[in-house]
């Protein structure tokens, strides 16, 4: 699977590129999260792995700024531990764009793997509703 990652913390993306490169997925990554639309221009990935809290902007107002630009979005994986009162923001998020599936940080590699092995094998299929049948199937 061809996958981006966005991240704007350096440990962070280099842990994810390693362990999605050592998962056997072809990993691109951008450092900041304006740098995601203008590769997205020249490539499309299979998914996009990011990080809720993308310093100057939100995953969602990220996912509404491609969803915009393009008309379609990859399949989306947004990470982050849930401080206190952002799970509405999070809960809106995966129901404005059904793309997207939250994983609550720190998260087991096999976790994330069973996320996309789900996207792999069905892509038509619901990413919330795919991911907790392969977490806990």
């Amino acid at each position: 699977m061809k996958i981006l990652v966005v991240e704007p913390y350096p440990y962070t993306r280099q842990t994810l590129t390693q362990l999605l490169r050592e998962l056997g997925h072809e990993v691109y990554r951008v450092e900041e999260c304006d740098e995601t639309i203008p590769f997205l221009n020249s490539f499309w990935p299979d998914a996009i792995v990011m990080n809720y809290f993308l310093g100057e902007q939100t995953a969602f107002q990220l996912c509404s700024e491609i969803q915009d630009l393009f008309g379609e979005m990859p399949r989306m994986i947004i990470h982050s531990p849930v401080p206190q009162g952002s799970t509405a923001e999070i809960r809106a998020l995966t129901l404005h764009f059904p793309e997207a599936v939250f994983v609550g940080s720190p998260f087991r590699a096999d976790e994330l793997q069973a996320v996309l092995q789900a996207f792999g094998h069905n892509p038509d299929a619901d990413p919330e509703a795919a991911a907790f049948a392969a977490l806990t199937g």
